[in-house]
């Protein structure tokens, strides 16, 4: 059976004897399963949104509904939280995309199965027992017990290196695969809705189909044949898009979760051709609502709005498609003919629903069984499946400095000129008190002649004060984020301005993002890189690359390996700045090896070629100049030119 047939073939049809059920029972199940999951997360869709809102500088509705009772002007907005929002992805980018290393590893167990200690002493008393049979050794000059050691222990040292090996291939292929599917673009995208909504979401890895067009000669004639190709993907996924399980605390917890398709005609056309698909359902919703069954969320709307994107246009030819993933009862999977043993039992499995018709159903086909969806927090939140993003750790903040903002657009407004009182009492007949004219003659008439026409009062400038409170806000954001101003460029005093003041701060700003990295590691590198393993064991023909292993992501362990080797270099250079301990330490490779722990090119530092050439230069400089001082007095040295010349 090919790989394409055993994760996409169709189900195999029940026994005539058993009664065959209407798809749309399942489908109508999956239905209600799913509105349970959509009602549950309303009121998270809402501070997604309020997120979104404010990482884009923009109010949201409960913000100008009090803002417009106050009569304020809503115009001005502090982009406080897009500017730490967008510094703390910077620095998770630079942390975890670092040139030249992976991201994840597959490491070889510390005793490999296929050759484990006991086989491993089995084959040596083996070896060593035929060699006697054969009088190659005479038992009665060698200790039998120690030579099988001996053996053992060489056969376990073959074994070990021969896992690493097969290891090393297989990190190879999974990079390969990882490149070829754009994988890092993709976790990018993950990581910065993430750093806003406070989770992102990859989907992977699953089985796709790639074709490839390549010119062949068929008997002399050239022609353009179509070349499918399986191969391990990865997608990225909304969160807006993903309807986990509503009474799930964690990823460990999830039973079954939803993830939501908006499809064209021409997608359900392509998943019309995939084995696997009810092809003759999929045409019929096509025929039966040719304009699309696709009614917008509240939630897309606004964020369509909060993108600068039209909202007055339907979403016309476009078709809701459902595709769950999770457990099912065997009772159910018959209703869409999946054969099972037992009616009692759940199954995972792996459904397509559109229009309330099941067009695909089957047993999860990934080995071993998983829901292959990592939704990965930025900040865990106790008892809850969502983590938080900044925004939300900031949003108080945020609106204490728009708050600020706003009074001081208003105070120096009015601050920046007087406002004028006039008594209209005093002013003639069919004269006009609107407005105020330079070198303006206003005539008076009647009225108690003690009261004056005109007064001007002042208001007075409060901003500073306001701009204190910005101030003392934009500081409880630093504590609030754990990103301090100083980690993404704002400059300070105190400690900043010594390199290594700089990178002690730095490394303790460092101290929290390690967290937001560990979950990055533990709820996406981690379980992707697995799967990938899964998939390359299970399907791939090379079997040069299958072995016991187990994966290691590169995240953290990075981070924190390349903080401690910094830090212990910084302090060897100083314990050997000292005329004694310098003249048993090669500057110039300890030189090389804090400009690589600083991430600063190591070719700045003169080569020893260059130091050599630069020594010999300075050397016949000094051996000209000496030259010249003797030349002059027959070999004797004037002692005023003595003076001069440098000592040897």
């Amino acid at each position: 059976m090919s790989l394409l047939q055993a994760d996409f073939s169709e189900p195999k049809p029940q026994e005539e004897e058993k009664p065959t059920i209407s798809m749309d029972g399942l489908g109508s199940y999956l239905q209600g399963l799913f509105q349970e999951a959509k009602d549950a997360r309303t009121d998270k869709e809402q501070q997604w949104l309020d997120d979104l809102r404010y990482f884009n500088s923009q109010y949201t509705s409960a913000d100008q509904s009090v803002i417009a009772e106050n009569s304020q002007n809503a115009d001005v907005f502090f982009s406080a939280t897009r500017m730490k929002t967008v510094a703390a992805y910077g620095r998770i980018i630079d942390l975890l995309f670092q040139p030249g290393q992976p991201f994840g590893l597959c490491e070889p167990t510390p005793i490999p199965d296929t050759k484990d200690f006991k086989l491993a002493l089995e084959k040596a008393k083996a070896e060593i027992t035929a060699l006697m049979q054969q009088g190659q050794l005479d038992p009665n000059t060698i200790d039998l017990d120690e030579l099988v050691m001996k053996r053992g222990d060489e056969l376990r040292s073959e074994a070990i290196t021969d896992a690493q090996d097969r290891m090393d291939k297989m990190n190879e292929l999974i990079q390969d695969q990882l490149k070829e599917c754009s994988a890092e673009r993709k976790l990018k995208r993950m990581i910065a809705e993430m750093c806003v909504l406070g989770d992102g979401c990859v989907k992977g890895a699953t089985i796709n189909v790639r074709g490839s067009q390549k010119w062949q000669d068929n008997g002399g004639e050239w022609s353009l044949n179509t070349i499918e190709e399986v191969f391990p993907d990865i997608e990225h996924r909304s969160i807006f898009d993903i309807y986990p399980d509503p009474f799930a605390n964690s990823m460990d917890e999830l039973t079954h979760l939803f993830d939501r398709h908006k499809m064209t005609h021409t997608d359900l056309n392509k998943l019309a051709m995939l084995e696997g698909f009810d092809g003759d359902k999929i045409r019929n919703i096509l025929t039966t609502s040719p304009n699309g069954n696709y009614v917008e969320e509240s939630h897309e709307i606004e964020r369509r709005s909060i993108g600068g994107v039209n909202t007055s246009q339907n979403m016309k030819n476009r078709y809701d498609v459902l595709e769950f993933w999770g457990a099912i009862s065997g009772e159910k999977l018959q209703m869409a003919n999946v054969e099972v043993e037992d009616l009692t039992k759940e199954y995972q499995a792996n459904v397509w629903i559109c229009n309330g018709q099941v067009i695909k159903a089957m047993l999860n086909p990934l080995l071993p069984t998983r829901i292959p969806y990592q939704i990965v927090p930025y900040e865990f939140n106790i008892h809850s499946f969502w983590g938080t993003g900044i925004p939300r750790m900031m949003v108080n903040s945020q609106k204490m400095m728009n708050g600020a903002a706003r009074a001081i657009e208003q105070n120096m407004a009015y601050s920046s000129g007087v406002i004028t009182e006039i008594n209209t009492d005093l002013l003639r007949v069919g004269e006009s008190a609107d407005g105020i004219k330079p070198n303006d003659v206003k005539l008076r008439s009647g009225g108690n002649q003690s009261d004056p026409l005109l007064r001007f009062h002042k208001v007075p400038d409060n901003s500073s004060s306001f701009m204190s409170l910005m101030a003392e806000f934009r500081k409880y954001t630093d504590e609030e984020t754990s990103m301090p101003s100083y980690s993404h460029g704002q400059a300070q005093g105190g400690m900043t301005k010594t390199a290594s003041g700089m990178s002690m701060l730095m490394g303790a700003a460092n101290v929290a993002l390690k967290s937001t990295i560990k979950n990055i590691d533990d709820y996406c590198i981690t379980p992707l890189i697995q799967s990938y393993y899964d998939h390359n064991m299970k399907w791939s023909d090379r079997t040069d690359i299958k072995g016991d292993a187990k994966v290691i992501a590169q995240g953290s362990t990075a981070l924190m390996a390349k903080e401690v080797k910094s830090e212990k270099l910084m302090q060897f250079m100083q314990l050997t700045a000292n005329p004694v301990d310098s003249q048993l330490v090669e500057r110039q490779k300890l030189l090389k090896e804090v400009a690589n722990a600083l991430e600063i090119n190591p070719d700045i530092l003169y080569s020893e070629q260059e130091i050599e050439a630069r020594q010999q230069q300075q050397d016949a400089a000094n051996a000209a100049h000496q030259q010249q001082a003797m030349g002059g007095n027959g070999g004797n040295i004037d002692p005023r030119v003595a003076q001069q010349a440098p000592p040897n």
